[in-house]
């Protein structure tokens, strides 16, 4: 797509960031400041036979590819559509920056899986003691996400006013949280008002559940482009939820695998507790 700047400059810097230690373990670092990556409440989706073709394979390279060798992985059909979303909890709110920015996430299988790994998250959800939180994660990774716009009208392509290379692609993980001190979700509200483009303008109460998901940025290489990471330090954690939340019968997508031109249309689950989850956006160390 036009709107996608080839960044291999950006994509040897990441590297270089790799292994200069900018990932490494270091001290505690305070939450990411708001405003540079969204929350995101994302939803089951399914795509029509009809749905334009996309990538059966791309390559990717992550701070889990302890070798420094990018890694190819297979794709499936898209099954997660997450919107930026307004997160409000113990009176304060935390806007949606970039709401035309969303992301389409497709699973993977990867050949070789990743090292499993201890590692230490900064988020809005820290622990009530203070510190880090301690998450069990790597492994096999379950799904790759693409910056997207959306649009609930297939006459109405799928555009948006910031260029889809502000937000990264990331590459998601199964992970659990074993944090030490107290019980594993010490810290974790029990709710949360949320605010997206599914939901009522003045948003709905969704109840948290279990984490489920560390992803991390990751750089992309599809076709002799190669796509890095604008924000490398900028994580998603994620915790299923249960958000009554009423959605469109579809939704029609554009990203790298399809241009506003063909949109992709997905059918969006519609069943509130069919394994919802909300992003929340991170700082990471491994341990």
């Amino acid at each position: 797509m036009g709107r996608h700047v080839v960044r291999r400059t950006a994509c040897t810097l990441g590297l270089a960031a790799v292994a200069s230690g900018a990932f490494a373990p270091g001290a505690a670092a305070a939450p990411p400041p708001p405003g540079i990556l969204d929350h995101f409440t994302c939803y089951l989706v399914s795509q029509p036979p009809t749905s334009p073709p996309f990538p059966r394979s791309v390559t990717l390279l992550d701070q889990f590819d302890t070798t420094g060798r990018a890694r190819t992985v297979t794709l499936t059909k898209p099954k997660r559509l997450c919107n930026p979303a307004t997160k409000t909890v113990k009176g304060g709110t935390t806007p949606a920056r970039h709401p035309s920015l969303h992301l389409v996430c497709f699973p993977t299988k990867q050949r070789v899986p990743d090292p499993t790994l201890t590692v230490f998250v900064h988020n809005q959800f820290d622990p009530s003691g203070g510190g880090e939180r301690k998450l069990l994660t790597g492994g096999q990774p379950v799904q790759l996400c693409l910056p997207s716009y959306k649009s609930l009208t297939q006459t109405s392509p799928p555009t948006g006013s910031e260029p889809l290379a502000s937000l990264d692609h990331f590459k998601c993980y199964a992970a659990k949280d074993v944090t030490d001190r107290g019980a594993p979700g010490d810290g974790v509200p029990a709710s949360v008002k949320l605010s997206d483009q599914f939901t009522p303008s003045g948003g709905v109460l969704a109840s948290i559940g279990e984490l489920v998901m560390l992803c991390n940025p990751v750089t992309k290489s599809i076709g002799g482009r190669v796509f890095a990471p604008r924000n490398p330090t900028l994580h998603l954690v994620c915790w299923d939820i249960h958000n009554p939340t009423e959605v469109p019968d579809r939704v029609f997508t554009s990203n790298q695998f399809n241009p506003p031109s063909t949109p992709r249309a997905l059918v969006v689950g519609t069943t509130p507790n069919e394994h919802r989850t909300l992003c929340v956006p991170s700082l990471k160390r491994i341990a």
